[in-house]
């Protein structure tokens, strides 16, 4: 078990664990269970040597997550490592937002994000999303279960606080993400009124295998109107396995 951290990718965590470890050199084949998305951190379960042929029963464990959501702006990644689509302000209250994080509880059918690896006629819907070639496309659903929502807070931040700490975020993360345009997306939202307070829910959530946290966060946009994406995303378990 491995703790990733946010800016890595899985596979540069792997990596930086080989490099700690020399006897898990590039003669020894590994893989991960359990894709992190860049920006988030935690547990990543790590498989090596006769270990790789569980891959698919270490997929199916259920896992914890606790994640800080921002309100009032969505992003076609639905999280801050996409390109952002701004709400009109209006005020929030707990009232308006418990109800509707209830409503994910329960078993139902997840549509995959269009910026993840499930394939769609042979090709990846990232690479549909990169092209612009989404329209007509149905995304694919799967069943999930999500089995608690708990520990629910609320917060308010300043635009110009958040985009400091979003823009530091995505530049510690290598490879082609559209990292200049999103930054510029940030930062020109900043600017346009930097002392305007953000309101940030908190929340943990348990989940079966294979839950998009993300698409739980657009989706809430969409029920309460104003669009919300993932800021800050940590994975403190799965199955039995935690960072202790």
């Amino acid at each position: 078990m491995l703790e990733k951290n946010v800016g890595e990718t899985p596979l540069e965590c792997m990596d930086r664990f080989r490099a700690e470890n020399p006897e898990y050199d590039a003669s020894v084949k590994m893989t991960y269970a359990g894709r992190l998305d860049p920006i988030a951190s935690g547990v990543l379960i790590a498989l090596a040597g006769e270990k790789l042929f569980l891959k698919d029963e270490f997929l199916t464990l259920p896992k914890t997550y606790h994640c800080s959501a921002i309100l009032g702006v969505a992003t076609d990644t639905y999280d801050i490592l996409g390109i952002l689509n701004v709400f009109p302000k209006r005020e929030f209250a707990e009232a308006d937002v418990m109800p509707a994080l209830k409503t994910f509880v329960g078993t139902w059918k997840q549509a995959y994000p269009p910026y993840s690896s499930k394939t769609v006629d042979g090709k990846q819907l990232h690479s549909i999303a990169r092209a612009g070639e989404l329209e007509g496309v149905e995304l694919p659903k799967k069943r999930v279960t999500v089995e608690e929502i708990f520990d629910v807070a609320f917060a308010t931040i300043s635009r110009s606080e958040i985009v400091a700490d979003i823009v530091s975020i995505i530049k510690k993360i290598n490879g082609d993400f559209r990292q200049e345009e999103i930054i510029a997306s940030w930062e020109a939202f900043a600017q346009e009124n930097p002392d305007e307070r953000l309101d940030i829910v908190h929340f943990s959530v348990s989940v079966s295998g294979g839950t998009y946290i993300r698409g739980i966060v657009d989706d809430l946009g969409k029920k309460l109107g104003s669009g919300a994406c993932i800021w800050r995303l940590h994975r403190s378990q799965v199955g039995k396995y935690t960072l202790e």
